[in-house]
């Protein structure tokens, strides 16, 4: 599921650990998540790589910005504690078959993408919420590269993760029947 990041670029799928930032959760600033992963497209973040060491450079390929998800330890996510640092309770997923926590765990649920921990070195069962998304800027992300840098999502399942993601922000959303009448 997991393996290192034998490059010197951030790549998509690449997890971090408590990467310092402001992120802003409704009305509140949350300081940093325990895990992130980032959702960038690849092909963009390899061409900002390339740009930047490229003789002329190609400032049109610049990323200034990169796009992640939090990632949740699956046991807080489920019990609705993973967003308790900020004050905010979330509802509990549920523990028993046809839950909403058995939709997660299989992936089936288009919000959430399940990361097993597999046979990974000490990372632990995560939850993706694609609801929630940031950006941080690339020079932060690149100056918080050695130290907080995890892992990264073997490329066929970052690949899945990347679908799902895509797949969710570009959902129709459909009226419900209070704003039709």
């Amino acid at each position: 599921m997991y393996n290192s990041n034998p490059a010197t670029r951030i790549r998509q799928g690449d997890i971090f650990v408590d990467v310092e930032y402001q992120f802003i959760t409704g009305d509140k600033i949350s300081t940093s998540f325990p895990y992130i992963v980032v959702v960038s497209q690849d092909c963009d973040l390899e061409q900002d790589a390339a740009a930047r060491v490229a003789t002329p450079k190609k400032h049109d390929t610049y990323l200034d910005t990169i796009l992640i998800c939090p990632a949740f330890i699956a046991e807080t996510f489920r019990a609705g504690q993973h967003m308790a640092e900020l004050g905010m309770e979330m509802e509990p997923k549920g523990k028993a078959k046809g839950t909403t926590w058995n939709y997660i765990h299989s992936n089936r649920d288009p919000r959430y993408h399940l990361l097993d921990a597999g046979d990974s070195d000490g990372m632990p069962e995560l939850v993706v919420d694609f609801k929630r998304y940031y950006t941080i800027p690339r020079s932060h992300m690149y100056e918080n590269y050695d130290d907080h840098f995890k892992t990264s999502v073997n490329e066929l399942y970052r690949e899945l993760l990347s679908q799902r993601f895509a797949s969710f922000l570009s959902r129709v959303g459909l009226p419900t029947e209070d704003s039709i009448a």
